[in-house]
């Protein structure tokens, strides 16, 4: 892979300068310019076509999501990623709504921020852990509606670790034999989570689990 040219975009003038020294440290990584603002982000990456920009929601005047869709008209050939504090689903969806390639969150690692430059490159969408994990939840939670009996429906870990498993494409049997439990369990677990989840058929199942899965990254292919 040639080297990936990154313009780094947030109004914290420390941040943005020592992420540019971290990621300078990196064999094939690049740092081609710093921008403090919206205006100035847009500028800068119509003059210099960075590979992939960085950039963080909250900034003054022209906020991150908005930042983003309007560089995704004037700087196609760049990849977007949200680099930021907010973990709400919300701006995750609004983020890859305006078309950015990734979202992680501030406490995510160096190693992981340049593994989300490098799956934009290839033209995968990443959302780092922290934020897959919080997604996840606020999913589950927004899809247990009150059952018949009045009461809220919940996800044992065991089911919560078969939705996942489910999400990563694993049949019945070979959930069985990683968590060494029968088929015919695995089974049963399968019907309760549709039960839970007010879904029908197992391919609805299939898609809520893939859609959902909190493994440690979220890559969706474009």
């Amino acid at each position: 892979m040639n080297e990936i040219r990154v313009l780094v975009v947030d109004d914290h003038f420390l941040l943005v300068t020592g992420l540019q020294q971290l990621l300078d440290s990196y064999a094939g990584i690049k740092t081609v310019g710093i921008a403090l603002n919206g205006n100035e982000a847009i500028e800068k990456a119509t003059l210099l076509k960075p590979d992939v920009i960085l950039i963080d929601i909250s900034m003054p005047g022209l906020d991150g999501i908005e930042m983003t869709r309007r560089l995704k008209k004037t700087c196609p050939q760049s990849k977007i990623l949200i680099l930021t504090m907010h973990c709400q689903q919300k701006y995750l969806m609004q983020a890859l709504d305006a078309g950015a390639s990734g979202y992680l969150l501030k406490d995510s690692s160096i190693e992981e921020l340049v593994k989300a430059m490098q799956c934009a490159m290839t033209g995968e969408i990443y959302v780092g852990l922290t934020a897959s994990k919080n997604v996840l939840e606020k999913k589950l939670k927004s899809s247990f509606a009150e059952n018949t009996d009045g009461h809220s429906p919940y996800l044992s870990r065991r089911e919560f670790e078969i939705l996942r498993m489910i999400g990563k494409g694993l049949t019945n049997q070979e959930i069985a034999d990683m968590l060494f439990i029968s088929r015919r369990t695995v089974e049963t677990h399968r019907a309760n989570l549709k039960k839970k989840l007010g879904l029908k058929k197992f391919s609805e199942l299939m898609r809520y689990a893939v859609q959902s899965k909190g493994e440690e990254f979220l890559v969706f292919n474009t």
